[in-house]
């Protein structure tokens, strides 16, 4: 179904629902109307009920528009291809810690500390190559590499390679074995993504960028490149589950939920594993869902929920599992977890939530629509697609909660983590996607085999395009 027919059905549901009213004048209110051009469409500071938003929206009085961010960002899309943008240099860099003063873009994150036995103050945040830690070849104290230096590692030809290097210090000037490349070619190019953990490649020294910032997961670390769309213009946000509050008069309202979802689809590829026997590794796409109902004006991430769908994971060497799983993370206010991977086409991945206090809870995670997940190299990009409707997003929304041994069936206890008005689909936008991968290597010091081979893990993998809609069927 079009957005546009999604819209004219989702109005001639308002317009049964409010015919007790005296008029539609009282719904369509130019006070309300009034207020929200003078507040400069920043629409959690205004009230409107979401059943306004969705009239605004699909009247066209707040239009679909893309942001020129390096990706595309509208009301029922959220996209992003090689030709959006054409240098590295553009993009926003980190390590560590986010900006504190972001804007839509696309961030480039290094989650990693230096080795301690250098002296090295590392910038966390840089605008661009010249004055930060964050450096292409041109810049750095090394020669200059060649494009197949990103294809070997990570199967994307790219003349763009980037990585973080020690600006002062004692080591000025040294480069980590971590980085991101970049080929705006839209045949082959994209984002490509390089995780070095243990013993650099070489001089036998660890390797710059070396252990997480939390004590507790230090032998993890991760490249990531995250489309930052919250802070698009409001007018531009996606609504991925627009319209299924109409399911309410539905003859079937689960079946209804069913029919609104929101699809995506990304190309992937996984170049190089490392595997020293003692490490572990995978690679996703991630999407974060906020509630603006329930979110202050002041954006802090307590009223979102992050999905993070595995394209390949293989943590075989380590003894652990790449099964599904929900976690809440103390380190980023109480952040809430999902992650698992993909079936076959046609194959739901669902997780049994178990608690003391309640009876078991199925979650309904998403639909494989392409490839399953996988654990082993590819020569050539995999094509993953999946689909989570609203009722499947409830579910997990519901599971979370039962995760932590509180009533998930109870709207007023959901609330308490998602906010209010979190039952209302309207009141929902994907704010963020992202492309990432992480390593777990729990030998990167030595502590269980002292020999250089053992201590050197990674993984590189590229990611060409990604995709996400809303669609009803």
């Amino acid at each position: 179904m079009t957005y546009r027919n999604r819209c004219r059905n989702f109005l001639i549901s308002l317009i049964k629902k409010y015919t007790s009213m005296k008029s539609l004048r009282e719904f369509f209110s130019l006070e309300r109307i009034g207020r929200y051009f003078s507040e400069q469409r920043v629409l959690w500071g205004v009230k409107f009920s979401s059943a306004f938003l969705g009239a605004l929206i699909c009247t066209g009085m707040i239009s679909p528009a893309n942001a020129q961010v390096g990706f595309v960002l509208n009301q029922s899309k959220f996209s992003f291809a090689p030709h959006n943008t054409n240098d590295l240099e553009d993009f926003v860099w980190a390590i560590n810690q986010l900006p504190s003063n972001p804007d839509p873009n696309i961030l480039i994150a290094f989650a990693g500390r230096p080795d301690s036995s250098f002296s090295c103050a590392v910038n966390t945040h840089c605008e661009s190559d010249l004055n930060s830690g964050c450096v292409d070849d041109v810049y750095a104290a090394s020669p200059t590499l060649d494009p197949f230096f990103s294809e070997v590692r990570t199967g994307m030809y790219s003349s763009q390679v980037y990585m973080p290097r020690c600006p002062s210090g004692a080591a000025i000037g040294m480069r980590g074995d971590t980085f991101a490349a970049y080929n705006p070619t839209s045949s082959v190019g994209g984002i490509a993504l390089y995780t070095h953990t243990g013993t650099a490649n070489v001089g036998g020294r660890q390797s710059f960028l070396q252990t997480a910032q939390q004590p507790t997961t230090q032998d993890i670390q991760g490249t990531f490149a995250t489309f930052q769309g919250l802070y698009a213009p409001s007018s531009n946000w996606m609504y991925p589950f627009f319209g299924a509050s109409q399911c309410g008069q539905a003859s079937n309202p689960l079946a209804c939920q069913d029919g609104y979802k929101v699809q995506v689809a990304t190309e992937q590829r996984v170049q190089n594993f490392i595997d020293n026997g003692f490490s572990g590794a995978f690679q996703n796409i991630e999407l974060i869902f906020r509630n603006t109902q329930g979110t202050p004006s002041n954006l802090l991430d307590d009223k979102l929920i992050q999905i993070q769908i595995r394209t390949w994971c293989n943590f075989d060497s380590i003894q652990s599992t790449c099964d599904e799983y929900t976690s809440t993370d103390p380190n980023q206010n109480n952040l809430r977890f999902y992650g698992g991977q993909l079936g076959n086409p046609g194959q739901t991945t669902t997780m049994t939530i178990s608690s003391s206090s309640y009876p078991d809870y199925q979650v309904l995670m998403w639909t494989s629509l392409g490839s399953a997940t996988s654990a082993g190299h590819s020569a050539a990009p995999q094509l993953y697609k999946a689909t989570l409707s609203w009722r499947q997003f409830v579910t997990m929304l519901r599971g979370s909660v039962f995760a932590t041994n509180q009533n998930g069936a109870n709207y007023a206890t959901v609330a308490q983590f998602y906010g209010s008005g979190w039952g209302t689909p309207e009141n929902w936008i994907l704010s963020t996607v992202r492309f990432g991968q992480e390593i777990s290597n729990e030998n990167w010091d030595g502590s269980f085999d002292p020999s250089l081979s053992a201590k050197r893990s990674s993984f590189g993998g590229a990611m060409r395009w990604f995709n996400v809609i809303a669609i009803t069927n």
